[in-house]
Formats: structure tokens, sequence, C-alpha cells
């Protein structure tokens, strides 16, 4: 078994798909889902949860103020008992395509932002 399944059947990973989670059926229990994962994880003794957002699933849609409005829509900080903290990936190529007052929101909202370029 190879690591990923190994950390998938301990539910320590879970991979689900943006688009389904962003759009789907899913959406509606997104912040449940996210807690019971929080809980999840203090039973089994970690730290905390981690969720690495593919913000594409909006590009792909052209969502492009959805996607504003949904991040306006998180909280900046939770509180101190819930261990959980996210990072919001965008690729370079779909950030360009928002105006620049919708970038700067999109910044202003995050407490930092690394940019990873590609070396050809």
């Amino acid at each position: 078994m190879n690591d990923i399944s190994k950390y998938e059947k301990e539910k320590v990973l879970i991979i689900s798909d943006a688009l389904e989670r962003y759009f789907g059926d899913q959406k509606a229990d997104d912040s449940s889902f996210k807690m019971s994962l929080v809980d999840h994880a203090k039973k089994i003794g970690k730290n905390g949860l981690l969720i690495l957002g593919d913000m594409g699933a909006y590009a792909h849609k052209s969502k492009y103020k959805d996607l504003v409005d949904y991040e306006l829509s998180l909280p900046t900080k939770y509180d101190d008992n819930v261990a959980l903290r996210g990072f919001c990936l965008y690729h370079q190529k779909d950030f360009d395509k928002f105006s620049d007052e919708q970038k700067q929101k999109l910044i202003e909202l995050h407490d930092k932002a690394l940019k990873i370029m590609e070396t050809q």
C-alpha cells in the first residue's frame, strides 16, 4: 500500500474533487464537514487540520465574482479552539483574469501570499 492510500485509509488525508466541493451537493455542508474533520484530527491525536483549496474550480466555471464572495464569507481567523488552517491555491493564469480590484481584495483577505514560480 502506498503512503497516500495508507493516509486516506487512516483518514489523515482526504482528497475531494474541487468542482464537487465548491459547486456540487456537498457545498451545503461545507462548514460542518470541516468541523467534523477537525474533530476527527483531535480524536486521532493530530494537532489540527490543514486544507489546501484548489480555487481553479471557480476559474473553470468562470465564476470569478462568486470566488471573491466565497473568500469574503470565510473567517479570517478561526477560534483558538479550532485547529484549522487553510491555503487557497491559485494558478497565475487564473489569478490574472481577476480585475485589479478583485485581486486586491483577495490579497487583503489572506494573512500571507506565496508565489511559486515555474522554471523552464
